[in-house]
């Protein structure tokens, strides 16, 4: 029996996480979190120390894995355990003089998927700066080009217009 792609690397990485977050470890063995939520709490831990200009001190840990695991058992979705965890992580940036959120390379990601009408969905969370040359070369690529009569061909808005790129 196989996993899913996306089910797979979610277990995975809980599994690899498992041995440093007992208490998660002990409330998802009760059956009271679902595999999504422990992943966010893992994820976000992940982001609090990836945040840290200094490693986590064993009693900082514990607070912060506590502090996810009362979002997660009040009933907060994944997505909003891992927006508390980004500003936990970016709080302690902040106090201990780490990189800004919008320079930290670290935080970066990329993920593309083909969804169920075979279309690719792009996520992409970057840096100011990266996400500002992306923006720029896709304007570059989707400018409208001018008619023969000298009006341009593409009268969309430039968020339609960005979809239809020049590649050559």
């Amino acid at each position: 029996m196989g996993f899913a792609p996306a089910v797979s690397t979610r277990t995975t990485r809980i599994a690899d996480a498992m041995d440093t977050l007992g208490k998660v470890e002990a409330c998802a063995a009760d059956g009271r979190l679902s595999a999504e939520v422990v992943d966010a709490m893992v994820r976000g831990m992940s982001t609090i120390k990836k945040r840290s200009p200094t490693q986590l001190s064993d009693g900082d840990h514990a607070i912060y894995e506590t502090e996810l695991l009362t979002q997660a058992l009040s009933g907060a979705t994944p997505t909003e355990i891992q927006k508390h965890a980004q500003t936990i992580g970016n709080t302690i940036a902040d106090d201990q003089g780490g990189i800004p959120a919008s320079d930290d390379r670290t935080l970066d990601t990329l993920s593309h998927h083909t969804t169920d009408d075979s279309r690719v969905e792009i996520h992409a969370n970057v840096t100011q700066l990266v996400g500002e040359k992306f923006i720029a070369m896709i304007d570059e690529r989707s400018s409208p080009s001018p008619n023969p009569t000298g009006r341009p061909i593409d009268a969309r808005p430039p968020r339609s217009a960005r979809t239809h790129w020049r590649c050559c």
